[in-house]
């Protein structure tokens, strides 16, 4: 099947709506970043002619004039690196996921099952507190965008095995990124460049990125000194080169649903239910098995359809060679077509 290519004019006038450029203006710990940095090392600016590609409002632009430049044409080389982290987002799920089962004495559950079932199938994009992370982040990866090519960044795996460090359920996987920007030493000038950093992690002041949590189907009650593992798969999208597909397996040896915990956790609200030790699918109520069995049986349908459209794709291709042999052997004057049709008819019925 051919990929539908997208024109890249679509990046540039993503960014005509003046909302966009308001929400990065308004993002302090972004715009302070390259503000600190530049003038911090006026040194390198001054006089200088710079290209910013990509200047939006211009902000950049008139960082750089501020600081000296002769021309501004600017444009960062940074280098940044992708973190990733177990978390709890039992707040999160309280609030957006049991908030349907008591609205008003009503029970809207399908609803809440439609909220949790879009969590597992998209990333939440949420901002997460430091006391909500089970496990020191790991590295995912680390770029120089001064040399980066295409194809280490076009996909990204690696394995993870976390020591957890605070018991407490296990309910998603959170990425976040730091941004280094710094410059080149000159050393014929005796020159040091400052090093500013642009942190999206939960330690640092929110910033309109927060952080990308990855929900998993089912939660498991972890405790301190546990190893739970997962597997990490970062793709570009074939037809949206700027999206990525983002994939978390968790690991037979660091999530298993008769050793998850004793459900003796502190943390764990009296409102949420530890499952991890339920089978799948399992018709006990409770808010992730319901979302289990739903996504099961939607996998069902799915796998129903695909089996019922395979079957119909096979019988249209039998009536057509059917038709086929019923046209060719009435131009022979063949005195056989009516049994070749008469045994198709009876092979179609018994389907």
């Amino acid at each position: 099947m051919a990929t539908q290519q997208v024109n890249p004019s679509s990046y540039f006038s993503s960014y005509s709506d003046l909302s966009v450029h308001a929400l990065m203006l308004k993002d302090r710990p972004r715009t302070l970043a390259y503000k600190n940095f530049i003038e911090q090392n006026k040194n390198l600016f001054a006089g200088k002619t710079v290209l910013d590609v990509g200047a939006g409002t211009g902000i950049l632009s008139l960082f750089c004039a501020s600081a000296g430049a002769k021309q501004v044409y600017a444009v960062e080389a940074t280098t940044a690196t992708l973190y990733l982290t177990p978390v709890n987002m039992s707040a999160y799920v309280n609030e957006n996921f049991r908030v349907w089962e008591k609205a008003y004495d009503y029970d809207f559950s399908p609803f809440q099952v439609a909220t949790m079932s879009n969590a597992v199938q998209q990333p939440v994009i949420t901002c997460i507190k430091p006391s909500q992370l089970l496990a020191e982040p790991e590295v995912v990866s680390e770029f120089d965008l001064k040399t980066v090519s295409l194809t280490e960044i076009e996909n990204v795996r690696k394995t993870f095995s976390f020591e957890i460090t605070k018991s407490g359920l296990l309910h998603a996987f959170s990425l976040w990124f730091d941004v280094h920007f710094s410059a080149p030493i000159d050393s014929t000038k005796k020159q040091c460049a400052s090093l500013v950093t642009l942190s999206t992690s939960p330690f640092a002041e929110e910033t309109h990125w927060k952080q990308t949590n990855i929900f998993i189907p089912i939660s498991a009650s972890l405790d301190e000194g546990e190893k739970v593992s997962c597997k990490l798969d970062i793709c570009r999208d074939d037809v949206n080169r700027r999206h990525y597909n983002i994939s978390i397996e968790t690991l037979d040896d660091g999530i298993d649903e008769e050793d998850s915990g004793n459900g003796e956790d502190s943390d764990l609200s009296e409102e949420e239910e530890d499952v991890s030790g339920h089978p799948v699918p399992c018709d006990c109520g409770a808010a992730r098995c319901r979302l289990i069995k739903a996504l099961v049986e939607r996998y069902d349908e799915e796998a129903d359809a695909l089996e019922h459209e395979a079957e119909e794709v096979e019988v249209n291709a039998e009536v057509e060679a059917a038709r086929t042999v019923d046209i060719e052997t009435m131009e022979d004057g063949n005195a056989i077509v009516g049994k070749i049709v008469h045994s198709f008819d009876c092979q179609y019925l018994s389907l």
